[in-house]
């Protein structure tokens, strides 16, 4: 009898793990249907124009500073946060303004101490685009 009790409590211990593991799953499949790929602007376009607009803000207004963070810096031992436009006035040392916007990428012309340079990063690797309230 008690070997009887014991299949059963068994049997009903395997049941109960089944039922758990088959709505563990359903849950899961339910749950990946219902996931989004989300990007962080609603379209290369929308991020080209966003960029277009910038550059000529800045062209218009010189005391407009827009703060740019990246994933990766664009070179080695660079920062991944930077301003636009980036002028020194006193020493013309370092400059970095916008000189071409692609279908995907966005471009700087960077001039560090005499050395003229033209860096390019995928919009990808922008994190956030704000700019300086004054």
């Amino acid at each position: 009898m008690e070997q009887a009790a014991s299949k059963k409590q068994i049997a009903r211990t395997v049941a109960i793990v089944m039922m758990i593991a088959i709505v563990s799953v359903v849950s899961r499949a339910h749950i990946v249907n219902e996931i989004q790929v989300l990007n962080a602007q609603e379209s290369i376009s929308d991020m080209q124009a966003l960029l277009e607009r910038i550059h000529n803000n800045t062209l218009e207004d010189s005391d407009l500073k827009i703060i740019m963070r990246l994933v990766v810096p664009m070179s080695p031992g660079y920062d991944t946060i930077f301003v636009l436009p980036d002028r020194f006035e006193s020493d013309a040392s370092v400059s970095r303004v916008i000189s071409e916007i692609g279908d995907d990428y966005v471009c700087f012309d960077v001039l560090k101490m005499a050395v003229r340079t033209i860096e390019c990063t995928p919009f990808s690797n922008i994190v956030s685009i704000a700019h300086v309230v004054h």
